[in-house]
């Protein structure tokens, strides 16, 4: 089934999801496929332990949002979990990548994904969500477009967890329910606000859990039909 809303999903190629959004644009324009390689690593214990459970409830076909060039794909035929694949991400050179390679991979933006409603089994979303500068239109699409699960990871402490006069070495601010992190201008992470983030998934009527898996915290939204 084609689940591709879009009247030509290769136009999206060819649109700027950054325009605006400086803090998006390092990975074009900076990022080696040396560091993209070392940052988005499918070796480490949390993906894995996902991956399993990706397989242990018989997902059919998995939404990889924000892809980088695909190594989550490598991962997932290394381990052996027969899945339909797709990939998505805001850079256009990790997409091109990922199509070099025979993956099925789209140019987008999390807050406007262009698949129909319930495509996949399971959306995953693995270390992105703390590089946006808020979390509600990303999660709100990434529920729309799954069918049963929607997985997402933190690298980053919540806002909550942080010592009361964080300065850290780079820029630091509270911007909107947060404390956002410059490591330049084209480079954000933002520590979310937990209670926030849960406020806006109990006001969504969201059945979700949140769990420290490896070090890492993963929120699971089950989709409810």
């Amino acid at each position: 089934m084609n689940k591709i809303h879009k009247n030509n999903p290769d136009t999206l190629m060819y649109q700027d999801y950054t325009e605006g959004k400086k803090h998006l644009t390092f990975w074009e324009e900076d990022c080696e496929f040396s560091t993209a390689k070392e940052w988005f690593n499918h070796t480490v214990a949390y993906k894995k332990y996902l991956r399993k459970y990706i397989s242990e409830n018989d997902y059919k076909s998995v939404l990889d949002c924000g892809a980088g060039i695909g190594t989550e794909y490598i991962g997932l035929l290394e381990d052996k979990v027969k899945v339909e694949y797709t990939g998505i991400d805001i850079t256009p050179k990790f997409v091109q990548h990922m199509k070099e390679n025979g993956i099925d991979a789209y140019c987008c933006s999390l807050e406007n994904l262009p698949f129909l409603d319930n495509s996949y089994d399971a959306v995953i979303c693995y270390g992105v969500m703390n590089h946006q500068k808020d979390f509600r239109n990303a999660i709100y699409e990434l529920v729309r477009v799954s069918n049963k699960e929607v997985i997402i990871s933190f690298w980053k402490e919540f806002y909550e967890n942080m010592p009361v006069e964080y300065s850290g070495d780079f820029n630091t601010k509270k911007e909107g329910d947060g404390i956002i992190v410059e490591r330049h201008d084209k480079f954000i992470y933002n520590h979310f606000s937990k209670v926030e983030m849960e406020k806006f998934l109990k006001d969504q009527g969201y059945n979700y859990m949140f769990e420290k898996i490896h070090d890492y915290m993963i929120l699971f939204i089950k989709k409810m039909k």
